[in-house]
């Protein structure tokens, strides 16, 4: 059965069955709903089914009906993550593109029909704050890939800002997790959670295996590349993404991959500190310092406000923290 065919499907639990199938799945596994990756073509007929059955009763009438609660809020899950465009923090944009009028549902109701819903996919309702419902919602969605897309709000600023970190020569995946969860205060209330961050660094994780794996740099044409090179590379990333997104996002992250070496030149002797999470739960403060190969004369003398004809050829580099001390032979 194709899940395009809007005259095959009776019921809501048709639709949602046939969706499952599609995934080999016999029934919901708990796994967020942007991991299912309903594609364009999906969500064009869930909105259609579901305007089509709103549109033959009423809202107050089919939000009762079994299964509607679990349609209704992948529907809204998706259309966060396709269609918020970052202006307002409410549900009358989402009711309006399903054609219904959202005088007819009463908040009581509507938070009743998004509780029965996350638990019809095996989900919790999150805390999320203000907006506790829509925020489950939003969540559900994973992030607003328009706003990614155009590299606007904080989310794009958290995830720019982790891949400016990255320039290390070497870096590992907690070290990404730990930057994000350092900046997540910067987040809306509503993405503060361990799943968002965990997605935030499952984003910067694969858009440096891919800038590797394809030898990616800001000035390629980063789609064109990984679609010669990777032609699968896009179910490697954790969201799914739409080809216009993909370009616009893709494209700006690699850029912020790819420059971060020009920064990094741009300071003698960088100090770095952040704030990481330890095994007990606890926080341990992590500096540090890059030695680069060569360094200007001018520029280790302005360092140490110093002149330049009182250098030595020789000398020692002490770095003292706490009762460690650690020393580079400087040339």
């Amino acid at each position: 059965m194709d899940i395009a065919d809007l005259t095959q499907f009776l019921s809501f639990f048709d639709w949602k069955e046939v969706l499952l199938q599609t995934r080999d799945l016999a029934s919901p596994d708990g796994r967020p709903l942007y991991k299912y990756r309903i594609n364009e073509a999906e969500f064009a007929s869930l909105e259609a089914f579901l305007r089509k059955k709103v549109g033959e009763y009423t809202l107050a009438y089919v939000s009762e009906r079994p299964g509607f609660a679990d349609l209704f809020v992948l529907y809204g899950a998706e259309w966060w993550r396709r269609r918020y465009d970052g202006h307002g923090f409410m549900w009358e944009p989402i009711l309006a593109d399903l054609q219904v009028d959202s005088s007819e549902w009463t908040p009581s109701h509507r938070s009743d029909c998004v509780r029965n819903g996350l638990q019809g996919w095996g989900l919790d309702l999150l805390r999320t704050g203000g907006h506790r419902y829509l925020g489950a919602v939003a969540v559900q969605g994973g992030l607003p890939m328009r706003l990614l897309a155009e590299a606007r709000g904080r989310v794009s600023y958290v995830l720019s800002r982790v891949l400016q970190l990255s320039k290390k020569s070497s870096v590992l995946r907690q070290d990404l997790h730990g930057w994000v969860v350092s900046l997540q205060g910067i987040l809306p209330m509503v993405y503060r959670q361990t799943e968002i961050c965990d997605l935030l660094a499952d984003i910067a994780w694969t858009v440096l295996e891919l800038k590797q794996k394809a030898n990616l740099t800001s000035g390629s044409n980063a789609i064109a590349r990984l679609d010669s090179l990777l032609p699968e590379w896009r179910e490697e990333f954790p969201l799914p993404i739409e080809d216009d997104q993909a370009r616009a996002l893709i494209e700006q992250l690699v850029r912020e991959a790819a420059t971060v070496r020009v920064e990094k030149q741009t300071l003698s002797l960088p100090l770095e500190r952040s704030l990481a999470s330890n095994e007990n739960g606890g926080w341990i403060l992590r500096s540090n310092i890059d030695l680069p190969d060569t360094i200007k004369a001018d520029r280790l003398a302005q360092l140490f406000e110093i002149n330049v004809d009182d250098l030595s050829r020789t000398a020692e580099l002490s770095l003292i923290v706490g009762e460690t001390t650690q020393i580079a032979q400087i040339r």
